[in-house]
């Protein structure tokens, strides 16, 4: 039955689908999915699948596999799918002849293009739906929904100007801050917005532990680590500072899952991944022989390069993190405040800002780890960009849990 409060449900999913669209649809140079559209002759999400993941060289093997699986996966599906509806009648098997020239609706150009950027378009949506589950998940009004939706997709699509400026200005309160608009500029390639949907997801998968397997644990951990190096990684660190001290007060006559048995199963998952994916790296002819890289000064030049900035660098980060962190506190966390201060409610706030906060303290240890692997300031936008979406939550849960503890001790 169609009612009032059905129709306020569509609000959130719209604000969604609008924003999300706006990801898919930007091309390089803005914020957006890396897209190449397909001329005569050109490479299909399969081809790039093969010659990005397996057939270079790079310092390390590449783990950055699942989200061109996805995607080439993807895109075969919407060929399927087209060629029931925008096939030559003249090359069907039944085709009975007509008295005038078949006539196909779109050039082979035409379909080529058509289904490399639907398939983006669906990839974009599937790897960015856990923001609008956690939405629903952790705010019950329209109001909230919507604002942490708008919220989290512009950490992916880059923050207004203005709001940087802000950031600039107070930095300039302690310091020389740097003009890094461009941070918010920069192009994302697929795995970048994969792992923007995969923090939001490990995040509910710990909140949630107690109804989810281990086999769940071990699948999300696994498309972590083969999404980017460092994902499964950093999923296995939050759920180990989350749950582990939990399992030395597990009761089986409590929970029924012991939160320790999830930790272990990621760490072994964790662990074949790396392996298995190094040694696909180079049977299928992989090499980590930087000097057949054009125009790469090599490892030794990022390091020095990084140590000379590290300042720069540090302070590109707290931009890529402040507007955020101040978002999601103003616009969220004050709406989600107002809808409880009792016991369990900050019991379960805790939790939720201990796992954040443990996924933050992950992605600091990344960003130390880049100094030695990463050419520092040009990779902070695209490669942290997960990481502002994980703030703006940071934001919001933090300070509903702060509002909802003085409501509670003083209500």
């Amino acid at each position: 039955m169609l009612t009032v409060r059905n129709i306020y449900l569509l609000i959130p999913l719209l604000a969604f689908l609008v924003l999300a669209g706006l990801v898919a649809g930007t091309k390089q140079g803005n914020r957006g999915v890396y897209q190449c559209v397909p001329e005569s002759g050109s490479q299909s999400h399969t081809d790039i699948l093969y010659t990005y993941v397996f057939d270079r060289a790079a310092a390390r093997p590449n783990f950055r596999v699942l989200s061109f699986v996805l995607m080439a996966g993807l895109e075969e599906i919407v060929r399927g799918a087209m060629s029931l509806s925008f096939s030559d009648e003249a090359t069907t098997s039944l085709y009975q002849g007509a008295p005038w020239r078949p006539h196909s609706e779109l050039s082979d150009d035409d379909k080529a293009c058509l289904a490399f950027n639907l398939a983006n378009l669906i990839f974009v949506l599937m790897c960015l739906s856990p923001v609008l589950l956690a939405a629903f998940y952790f705010y019950r009004t329209t109001l909230a929904r919507t604002a942490i939706i708008c919220a989290a997709l512009w950490a992916v699509i880059g923050w207004h100007p203005t709001m940087v400026s802000l950031m600039i200005m107070a930095g300039d309160l302690i310091a020389d801050w740097p003009r890094a608009y461009f941070l918010f500029r920069s192009y994302l390639v697929p795995y970048d917005i994969m792992a923007a949907g995969l923090v939001v997801m490990f995040f509910l998968a710990i909140v949630n532990w107690r109804r989810l397997s281990t086999t769940s644990f071990v699948v999300l951990a696994v498309a972590g680590q083969l999404t980017f190096e460092y994902l499964g990684g950093l999923f296995l660190f939050a759920a180990a500072v989350s749950l582990w001290r939990r399992g030395a007060d597990w009761k089986p006559e409590v929970d029924a899952q012991d939160p320790r048995s999830h930790v272990r199963g990621m760490f072994f998952a964790v662990v074949v991944a790396i392996v298995g994916m190094t040694g696909l790296f180079f049977i299928f002819g992989g090499s980590t022989d930087t000097s057949m890289i054009s125009n790469d000064p090599g490892p030794s030049a990022y390091i020095a390069n990084n140590i000379a900035w590290y300042n720069f660098a540090i302070a590109c980060l707290i931009t890529m993190m402040g507007p955020a962190l101040l978002i999601g506190s103003l616009v969220t966390g004050l709406a989600a405040a107002l809808e409880g201060s009792s016991q369990q409610r900050i019991a379960d706030l805790r939790l939720e800002v201990t796992v954040l906060t443990a996924m933050l303290m992950a992605y600091l240890g990344v960003f130390a780890i880049g100094f030695l692997t990463a050419g520092y300031p040009s990779d902070i936008g695209r490669q942290f960009m997960p990481l502002s979406v994980l703030c703006v939550f940071l934001g919001a849960r933090a300070t509903a849990l702060v509002v909802a503890h003085w409501r509670h001790r003083h209500g």
